[in-house]
């Protein structure tokens, strides 16, 4: 349950970290890029192992 809560709050945190930065962000596929105007974030599976190798990152 708590698994599943996080993978459905993932999008809608990164899209209003997005806005609070005037960046569009998606989330969905297996990379991460950008084109300068937008941010592609892979879907939460594959991005939870980044969250965990840089919490400091932020």
């Amino acid at each position: 349950m708590k698994n599943r809560t996080l993978h459905n709050a993932f999008p809608i945190v990164a899209a209003a970290i997005g806005n609070r930065f005037g960046v569009k962000v998606s989330v969905g596929g297996d990379q991460a890029y950008t084109d300068g105007k937008s941010i592609q974030l892979p879907a939460y599976e594959a991005t939870i192992r980044i969250i965990r190798m840089s919490p400091g990152d932020c």
